[in-house]
């Protein structure tokens, strides 16, 4: 059961992750202040709706989901780091 939930938390952190990363792609296609300013907080709207989430569907899961939410978000973490180098290391805009 511990790798059913850690393997549950790894997909929604990368997912939450990439789709944070497709946010700040779009957002810097724009290239205005405003795009990039609500960037952070589009960010935190998906990590908040992930989290809770995962916290609102303890019920259903079939697994623990306490293991679920701390593997969801150290996967998020490290991604959203990746993410970033990637975006980086491109020397471009996404």
């Amino acid at each position: 059961m511990i790798f059913a939930a850690v393997s549950a938390g790894l997909v929604l952190g990368f997912a939450a992750a990439w789709v944070n990363y497709r946010i700040t792609c779009a957002c810097m296609a724009k290239g205005s202040n405003t795009a990039l300013m609500s960037v952070n907080f589009l960010h935190l709207l998906v990590d908040a709706a992930v989290m809770g989430g995962g916290v609102l569907a303890r019920e259903a899961l079939p697994f623990r989901y306490d293991v679920t939410l701390v593997v969801l978000a150290v996967a998020l973490s490290i991604a959203t780091i990746i993410f970033s180098f990637r975006t980086v290391r491109s020397g471009k805009q996404p």
